[in-house]
């Protein structure tokens, strides 16, 4: 490779293999140096020369990269990555041309093949070093004194800087919104790194000056890309995604495409049976890859690049396992079905993979035929493939536009990763799961329970269905309420409680059932013990004088408590009613369903019962205790003393101090009727041993009408003891 140079060393004539005609008047740039002979041949004409200095080869593939790698032409504080693998695999517009020798943004593509050190990063370092350049480019235009990146730096420029943005990102003046928005949040990001790295190197070479400078460019770009250039990305976005409409996926097509691969993946399989082919080999490695993608709903990135050691890590459920025997009969067919491993996802997380029976037989076709196949055995890839680089493998995104044209769908284009997510979570909002399952869901897809709720669930066939109901009965309460039998005697709030609670609080209902037989008989509770005004107080508190509002409502049909249904709530209730707690929802449907008792009574209706016994329990061991205290009492009035007029004042004395302890058992009782309140609020958090935070303790004070005058370190004291008392 020779260059003759003038006498000042500025470029001069090129010394090449053939010269050119001329009439065709090629230039320098026309050019490529052979990676082998360094000899110069046009890249038009240099693939043929390739294949005899090659010995010949039969693929010409990345002929010109391979010249650009060794030519060169790039700043001397470049990386060996940036040398390498990113600069000489971009093409040589005038774009690239730019940013070659500018040392601000070949520092940061340095910086970025450090955090970004694996070969399917590559192409995204690429992206942003084109992306500034381009943006150098329409800077130059907006400012003729700009020469490099690093120039842009001064506050001076500030102005001029927002004025390119704003060209870059194609600003509709008339609207106020950007026609790409992601060229301006994505540009912003980088001025602001740069500019880090810019003082980086102020700091070394110890330029005070330059450094100010720097700092106080990007004081100004804090403040004018928060209010002007984000906010108008975000308004952006938000428009953008507003009238956009997504369209879902039909569970039928779903069905159809799998179909189709199980298909094709046995078709192959019997192919291979017979005798290799190349092609047979090929159709099964991708039927396979997307019938894993298909089931999972992953990422297209996730499951192209799934590993082989993830492969072999695989686990069952077998027949010896601990608890395999109390597996239902599907779910003993289930654990046959599939394996488990685990994968690397998204943001280097770790995500579970579930692999059937069919997709695990055509990864063990495509694993035996590797080398028939010639994929590198250092290819670390189960769906790897043979290429230019020892890591190539399958495109998951484009094989799968290939297949869902081929299998007959009504809508193949909604075949791709991301509706096939979108399905999933509708589908799960569709089906009402609890905030667990639902976190689970997320945790299995690889994405944050926002986004889940967010980006990939799709609201309106919920809106619709479930809004509109709500809707309805806001607008019209008397066509909706008092639909259900029985009475809620109990706070609404507590109602709404349990239910937020009820699948954290779920407990066996056999392990409350007849829990403690050695309680005293004394504190059991005598149905006929309950006091007459007692009774008739609360049968007074569900009878309501017609007025002129209640004339057009829906009359409520009451079943009053027999005797036996006394009796079973006592007896299958017994810890419940021992330990004054409450059951979920859940818990006391499934005791009524095992044990058939209470059929005509509501879950809510059965809490109402149990609360109003702790009640009674609890006015009967005041009453108790103030006819023990009145006896002590009087049994002191009545002793024998020396002087007339004392007695009669110990007399108004031991009635003032029977007052006054009668006040404080009321007040006592208040309290334990308080903590007990607490207790049961916060039962999910004693279950886990945690105290809750001042915000949740502030929530709960907003829909709680006794937790409303309460304190917060008072609320988490009472907590804090009871898990003492706990351990």
């Amino acid at each position: 490779m020779k260059q003759r140079r003038k006498a000042g060393g500025t470029p001069g004539l090129l010394k090449v293999a053939r010269c050119p005609n001329k009439t065709s008047k090629k230039g320098g740039g026309n050019y490529a140096v052979c990676s082998k002979c360094k000899g110069w041949y046009t890249k038009t004409n240099i693939r043929h020369h390739f294949r005899d200095c090659q010995d010949g080869a039969k693929s010409s593939k990345g002929i010109l990269a391979r010249a650009r790698r060794i030519q060169g032409q790039i700043h001397e504080r470049a990386s060996d990555a940036m040398r390498h693998k990113i600069i000489p695999y971009m093409k040589l517009t005038e774009n690239v041309k730019l940013i070659r020798y500018d040392l601000m943004i070949i520092l940061f593509g340095n910086e970025e093949c450090t955090k970004y050190k694996k070969r399917n990063h590559a192409q995204i370092i690429r992206g942003k070093l084109s992306l500034l350049a381009r943006f150098l480019a329409v800077m130059k235009d907006v400012d003729s004194s700009v020469s490099d990146f690093a120039s842009i730096y001064t506050p001076e420029r500030y102005y001029k800087v927002i004025e390119a943005i704003n060209k870059f990102a194609g600003l509709d003046e008339e609207t106020g919104f950007y026609k790409v928005p992601s060229r301006a949040s994505e540009i912003t990001t980088n001025i602001n790194k740069i500019g880090q790295i810019f003082i980086n190197e102020c700091i070394i070479s110890k330029d005070r000056v330059k450094k100010e400078d720097v700092e106080n460019f990007l004081s100004l770009c804090k403040q004018g890309f928060a209010n002007v250039i984000n906010r108008t990305v975000n308004e952006t976005r938000i428009t953008q995604q507003r009238n956009k409409v997504v369209k879902l996926l039909n569970t039928t097509d779903i069905q159809r495409f799998s179909r189709f691969l199980n298909q094709r993946i046995d078709y192959n399989i019997e192919l291979l049976k017979k005798s290799f082919s190349i092609r047979a080999w090929r159709d099964l490695a991708e039927a396979t890859l997307i019938q894993l993608q298909l089931f999972n709903r992953k990422r297209a990135g996730e499951m192209e690049r799934f590993e082989l050691n993830d492969y072999k890590k695989i686990q069952f459920i077998k027949e010896g396992d601990e608890g395999y025997k109390s597996l239902s009969k599907k779910e003993k067919e289930r654990a046959k079905e599939f394996g488990h491993t685990v994968i690397q996802g998204k943001l280097y997380k770790s995500v579970p993979l579930l692999l059937s029976t069919k997709v695990r037989d055509g990864i063990d076709f495509v694993m035996k035929y590797r080398k028939d196949a010639r994929v590198s055995s250092r290819n670390p890839h189960v769906f790897g493939i043979a290429g230019y680089y020892k890591d190539a493998h399958l495109c998951a995104s484009s094989i799968m536009r290939k297949l869902s044209d081929l299998c007959g769908a009504d809508q193949p284009k909604l075949l791709r990763g991301t509706f096939l997510r979108k399905q999933i979570a509708t589908k799960c909002n569709e089906m009402q799961l609890d905030p667990t399952q639902t976190s689970k869901v997320a945790d299995y897809l690889g994405h944050d329970v926002s986004i889940h709720k967010k980006v990939y669930q799709q609201r309106t066939r919920a809106d619709i269905l479930t809004m509109s109901t709500i809707l309805l009965k806001a607008q019209n309460p008397n066509d909706s309420c008092n639909n259900s039998k029985g009475s809620i005697g109990i706070d609404s709030t507590m109602n709404e409680t349990d239910k937020s609670i009820d699948e954290d609080n779920s407990i066996n209902a056999d392990n409350f059932i007849n829990a403690d037989n050695s309680i005293n008989t004394d504190n059991s509770i005598n149905a006929g013990s309950v006091d007459s005004t007692m009774t008739s107080k609360s049968q007074n508190s569900h009878e309501e004088d017609v007025t002129e509002d209640s004339i057009g409502r829906k009359k409520i049909s009451r079943n009053r408590w027999s005797s036996t249904e006394e009796r079973d709530i006592r007896e299958y209730f017994a810890e419940y009613v021992r330990t004054e707690s409450y059951p979920s929802l859940s818990v006391i449907r499934e005791i009524k369903q095992k044990y058939n008792i209470l059929a005509k009574q509501n879950p809510d209706v059965i809490k109402t019962k149990l609360s109003n016994i702790y009640k009674l329990n609890i006015a009967k061991a005041n009453k108790n205790a103030n006819t023990k205290k009145s006896n002590s009492l009087e049994q002191k009035s009545h002793q024998p003393v020396k002087y007339k007029s004392a007695s009669v004042n110990n007399s108004k004395i031991n009635k003032s101090k029977l007052n006054e302890n009668s006040k404080k058992m009321k007040k006592s009782t208040d309290r334990l009727k308080i903590k007990q309140h607490i207790k049961y609020i916060f039962n999910s958090y004693i279950n886990k041993r945690r105290v809750p935070s001042a915000q949740t303790c502030n929530e709960a004070k907003k829909h709680d009408q006794v937790l409303k005058n309460l304190e917060v370190e008072y609320i988490q004291s009472i907590i804090q003891k009871e898990l003492c008392r706990n351990k």
